[in-house]
């Protein structure tokens, strides 16, 4: 109970909750609930919340039903989804049937904070450290993503928090990380931190130049004009004076400039076919790779990225449905009318378990595909109106995404089977990736009755499978 309660109060900092529970079952009375999610027993743990999210489904022939008094309505199968005031200690569920008045009662429990299982506060001392792993540099404590610093990269830490710390930059810039993915770097560093003279073509559209006193924070900006791509190295000075070019043409010309406040942007000025870039370090040198987009889907390489899995359930429809499961059928299907038109089918995660997002994004700069997809079914929050947002959207972050972005709105747009719920920038984890085009696609609402009955139809999902490959074919063909 000790770990239930840890994760309860976790998310409650983040001002969120959520019902603890294992996989929705269905109880004696024909009732099966998916959110909230019943603990064995009649109970649920859940944080208070102005409103309530409720959805499940009922066996046999139910004609109507109460939830806390508020009349719900139902849908095939007995499904459905509603939003009520938060209803204090208990839901009560009524609903009538060929065999009559059917009741169920759950019981509401507050969560109970073992605050002996927090992680502790970490101490740091400011100073030069390394950043662990993978992670990501926000604006304040808890924001969302902003910078993607490489693994062991080395930073500034001014101050902290106890669980946050402040990280110059240079440039002017700072940004926030957690402490307990810093830790303090051994050994004598240079100062300042310098840039080779020169941009050194290695083959193979790959180009590299020396860096000390090791890996540090840079960020890719690209517009989606047809401007230069440019690499920011906050803090680094730069002693550039030569460029090496390739016959091929992908890289036409580079310059520098210094950055406001101490730093260094390189302009690469490539072919307008480029539509991928990935940064790595290797034996004190920065390096460069540069990706050329296919003009066909035949010979594509595409990743597909299905949401959650393992444990991570994402949300559950009405029906009982894991967005997990739904998220996969739609990327197996997908897989294969790809493999149909000479695509090559990449997986970040080829079996049902859990993947972090850091993770998908490593396994994206290790395989360097041509495009990369990530298939999600849509949801509320927990107090949300399950109503609110029907639909599909798709979202995108780097300049380079964005063709491909809006070919495939406008694709599943002008098939016109589910409402357009937008194409949108994003600052997601697994759109800001440079290596390809990277896209998210949410493909119906799942926590939406009606929406659900169609994402559950497999002819259906076969026929969105066809105009996502439709709008990636039109995406390759359309390569300038």
């Amino acid at each position: 109970m000790k770990r239930l309660c840890l994760v309860l109060l976790l998310v409650g900092l983040s001002c969120s909750a959520y019902a603890l529970s294992a996989a929705p079952g269905r109880r004696p009375s024909g009732l099966q609930l998916c959110f909230p999610r019943p603990q064995a027993g009649d109970s649920i743990v859940i944080a208070p919340l102005e409103h309530l999210l409720v959805n499940g489904n009922l066996a046999g022939e139910a004609r109507s039903l109460m939830i806390n008094g508020q009349a719900v309505e139902l849908h095939a199968q007995g499904r459905f989804a509603t939003r009520i005031p938060w209803p204090g200690e208990s839901l009560e569920l009524e609903w009538i049937t060929d065999a009559g008045l059917q009741r169920d009662r759950l019981v509401l429990l507050p969560p109970q904070v073992d605050r002996e299982s927090l992680p502790p506060e970490r101490s740091l001392l400011p100073g030069r450290h390394r950043l662990q792993e993978r992670t990501a540099i926000s604006t304040a404590p808890g924001a969302s993503y902003w910078l993607f610093p490489l693994p062991q990269a080395l930073v500034e830490l001014r101050e902290s928090d106890g669980r946050w710390g402040r990280l110059e930059l240079g440039a002017s810039l700072e940004g926030w990380v957690p402490l307990a993915r810093l830790e303090p770097a051994a050994g004598p560093f240079r100062e300042p931190a310098l840039a080779g003279s020169a941009l050194r073509y290695e083959g193979e559209a790959r180009w590299s130049f020396a860096l000390r006193p090791g890996p540090l924070v840079h960020h890719i900006e690209d517009d989606g004009s047809a401007g230069p791509l440019r690499l920011q190295l906050p803090g680094v000075f730069s002693a550039f004076d030569r460029a090496e070019l390739d016959p091929a043409g992908l890289l036409e010309h580079m310059d520098w400039e210094a950055l406001p406040g101490g730093g260094t942007e390189l302009k690469l000025h490539t072919a307008s076919d480029v539509h991928g870039i990935s940064v790595s370090w290797e034996d004190g040198r920065m390096v460069l790779e540069l990706q050329r987009a296919p003009r066909s889907l035949k010979g594509a390489r595409i990743l597909l990225d299905p949401g959650h899995g393992g444990e991570e359930s994402g949300c559950i429809g009405a029906s009982g449905m894991t967005e997990a499961r739904l998220n996969r059928l739609l990327a197996e299907e997908l897989a294969r009318q790809l493999e149909r038109k000479g695509a090559e089918v990449l997986w970040t995660v080829r079996a049902d378990e859990r993947m972090g997002l850091y993770d998908r994004v490593a396994v994206c700069d290790s395989l360097q595909p041509d495009l990369f997809l990530s298939l999600h079914h849509n949801s509320v929050p927990e107090d949300g109106d399950p109503w609110s947002t029907p639909g599909f959207s798709v979202y995108y972050y780097t300049g380079y995404s964005a063709k491909a972005a809006r070919l495939l709105h406008e694709e599943l747009a002008d098939w016109g089977r589910l409402p357009d719920d937008g194409l949108h920038w994003r600052s997601l984890a697994v759109c800001r990736q440079w290596t390809c085009p990277a896209l998210l696609l949410e493909a119906g609402s799942l926590i939406h009755p009606g929406e659900e009955e169609l994402l559950l139809d497999e002819r259906f999902r076969r026929a969105q499978a066809k105009k996502i490959r439709k709008a990636l074919q039109e995406y390759f063909r359309s390569v300038d």
